[in-house]
C-alpha cells in the first residue's frame, strides 16, 4: 500500500515518472514484471536451503527440518542475487524479445540497443532525492532553528523563510506556519526544508548546529533512538544534550 500513498505520487511528479495503477489481483495486465519474478525464484531463490517455496500446496509437503541447514546471510544473498541478474537472467536468451516473439534475443543487448538511442537525463540531485523519500515531518521554525528529537538545526537561510510576508509566528497569535521537513534516517546530521514560497518548492539544507553537529553528524536515527532510551532510564527531569552525549560516548 505504500507505492499507492501521496509520498509516491508527490515524488512520481516532481522527477517526472510515470505511475500507472493496475487492478488488484489482475497478474496478466503486468506479464512481464509476474514474469521476472518467477524467474527468480525458479532460477535462485527456491534453489538456495531454506526456501518455503511460493505454492501452497508445495510447502504442505515442505520438510520443516531443511531450515537448520540454511545459513544465508542477507549481504551474501544479496550478491547471488546481482550476479543472477546482470549474468543469467541479462545475459541469457529470452523468448519474449526480439522481432520475432518465440526467437527471443539477449536483454542486456536490447537495453543497450535502445539506450544508446534514448540518452536519459541527468539524475535528480541528492537533496531532492533525499527531500523526496526520507523520513518527513510538517514542523514550525522557531528563533533558534529547527528541533526534531532534541536536535537543532539552524542556517541563515531560514531567515529567507520566517521573514516571508504569508510566514505566520504562532505568538502572533493562532498557529504558527508549518513546513515540510525531512531528514535522512541514515544520517541525521540534516535537514532537508521545502521552500513553499518560490516555484519548484526548493530544497533547503540545514545542518545541525555547531553544539550537536558532533553528535549528529552520521548518526543513524535507530543508534539516536536507543540513546534517548538510555538516557531517560539515567535522568528523571527532561532530558538536555548533555545527557545525550554522555550516554552516546
Amino acid at each position: 500500500l505504500h507505492f499507492i500513498k501521496d509520498d509516491i505520487e508527490r515524488a512520481a511528479r516532481e522527477l517526472k515518472i510515470n505511475k500507472p495503477r493496475f487492478r488488484p489481483r489482475c497478474p496478466w495486465t503486468k506479464g512481464s514484471m509476474e514474469r521476472s519474478f518467477g524467474f527468480q525464484n525458479t532460477g535462485l531463490v527456491h534453489m538456495l536451503p531454506g526456501s518455503t517455496m511460493s505454492n501452497a500446496v508445495e510447502r504442505k509437503d515442505y520438510d520443516d527440518d531443511a531450515l537448520d541447514g540454511s545459513r544465508l546471510k542477507r549481504s551474501d544473498f544479496e550478491a547471488l542475487l546481482d550476479i543472477f541478474i546482470c549474468h543469467v537472467a541479462n545475459a541469457g536468451l529470452s523468448k519474449g524479445l526480439g522481432v520475432i516473439r518465440g526467437v527471443g534475443d539477449v536483454p542486456l543487448r536490447v537495453w543497450n540497443e535502445k539506450a544508446a538511442r534514448h540518452p536519459s537525463g541527468p539524475l535528480p540531485p541528492p537533496d531532492l532525492f533525499v527531500a523526496l523519500c526520507g523520513e518527513w515531518e510538517m514542523r514550525t521554525i522557531q528563533n533558534n532553528g529547527i528541533t526534531w528529537d532534541y536536535i537543532v538545526y539552524e542556517c541563515p537561510e531560514l531567515i529567507r523563510l520566517i521573514t516571508h510576508p504569508e510566514h505566520r509566528n504562532a505568538r502572533e497569535g493562532g498557529k504558527g506556519t508549518l513546513y515540510r521537513v525531512c531528514r535522512d534516517p541514515n544520517d541525521l546530521g540534516r535537514l532537508y526544508v521545502e521552500n513553499p514560497y518560490e516555484p519548484g518548492r526548493p530544497v533547503i539544507v540545514v545542518p545541525a548546529t555547531r553544539a550537536h553537529a558532533r553528535y549528529a553528524d552520521g548518526l543513524h536515527r535507530y543508534v539516536h533512538r536507543v540513546v534517548v532510551e538510555k538516557a531517560r532510564e539515567r535522568v528523571s527531569e527532561e532530558l538536555d544534550f548533555d545527557t545525550l552525549m554522555r550516554v552516546r560516548d
